[in-house]
């Protein structure tokens, strides 16, 4: 069986999924905080060009980190 008559290639057999590695590099800060109800979030922000940056992604604080967070918050 060929790929079509235009091409005359086989077509492509269909297998396990391949991993590959990635090289892009995201550079991105994360910024530890409350909501306006007092919910502790960490949120991960991508660096864009210039002073433009772009929420990536947000959770809730692990109890460690909620720990240090409330230490900090009262040095602050």
């Amino acid at each position: 069986m060929t790929g079509g008559p235009a091409t005359g290639r086989q077509p492509p057999v269909a297998g396990p999924p391949v991993s590959r590695r990635s090289t892009i590099v995201v550079r991105f800060l994360t910024v530890s905080g409350r909501t306006a109800s007092g919910r502790p979030l960490i949120v991960a922000v991508r660096l864009l060009a210039g002073l433009e940056q772009q929420i990536i992604g947000a959770r809730e604080m692990t109890p460690p980190e909620l720990a240090r967070f409330e230490a900090w918050e009262a040095t602050s």
